[in-house]
C-alpha cells in the first residue's frame, strides 16, 4: 500500500515522538510505503523554530528526528506529477484546501492514499 504523506504529518511525528503517527512511520514493517514531495522537506526546515518550540526540544533533537522519519519516507520530485494529475487534484481541492492540490496529485498518480492532519 502507497500513503502520501503531507508536512503536518511530519510535523506531528516531530513535535510527539512518541506518538501513533511515529508509531506508524517506524512500524510498517514494509507493508506501507510513504511517499513525500521533496517539497515538503524545505517546507519542516522553513518552519523549524516553531516546530523546536512547540515540541520543546533542541536543534540537535529536531535534526535528530526528522533524519529519522526521513529514512522511513520516499521522497519524490514534484516534476514526476503530470498536468492531468494535477488538473484532476485542482478541482477535487479548490473548495476544500487548495494547499493540498500537489499531494492529491501525487495520490493520484500513484494510486495511492492521502494523510493528513490539520496543526492549529
Amino acid at each position: 500500500m502507497t500513503v502520501i504523506v503531507d508536512a503536518n504529518i511530519v510535523i506531528s511525528a516531530i513535535i510527539n515522538p512518541k506518538g501513533i503517527i511515529p508509531f506508524l512511520l517506524f512500524n510498517s514493517n514494509d507493508k506501507i510505503e510513504f511517499v513525500v514531495p521533496s517539497f515538503i522537506i524545505e517546507e519542516i526546515e522553513l518552519h523549524k523554530s516553531k516546530i523546536i518550540a512547540a515540541a520543546d526540544i533542541s536543534n540537535s533533537a529536531f535534526n535528530s528526528l526528522l533524519n529519522s522519519i526521513k529514512q522511513n519516507l520516499f521522497i519524490f520530485s514534484d516534476e514526476m506529477i503530470d498536468d492531468a494529475c494535477l488538473a484532476k487534484a485542482l478541482v477535487l481541492t479548490k473548495h476544500v484546501d487548495k494547499k493540498d492540490t500537489i499531494y492529491v496529485a501525487f495520490s493520484i498518480a500513484l494510486d495511492a492514499l492521502f494523510w493528513t492532519v490539520t496543526i492549529n
